[in-house]
């Protein structure tokens, strides 16, 4: 699959974070994507994701990003400048 992010260096991608449902509600997935954060605010001015349930995107949007539907394979956004 083509990333459409791939020519812009200060846009990162949150992909294909998954936990298993036996482990859901236990934070797990919110960990996880605050340490990717952490990481990606190191090399990236944006982090960029497609949510595929309201689940997710719920869990997301707790976590500071906000829903968009004007980026094309994009669902949510966070800025991760200072």
């Amino acid at each position: 699959m083509h990333d459409p992010y791939q020519s812009d260096a200060t846009v990162g991608r949150l992909r294909n974070l998954y936990v298993l449902p036996e482990y859901r509600g236990r934070a797990i997935g919110a960990a996880l994507t605050r340490r990717v954060i952490e990481l990606a605010a190191t090399s990236f001015r944006v982090l960029r994701l497609r949510a595929s349930t309201a689940q997710a995107a719920a869990l997301y949007e707790r976590l500071g990003f906000t829903a968009t539907s004007e980026i094309a394979h994009c669902t949510h956004v966070l800025s991760l400048l200072p």
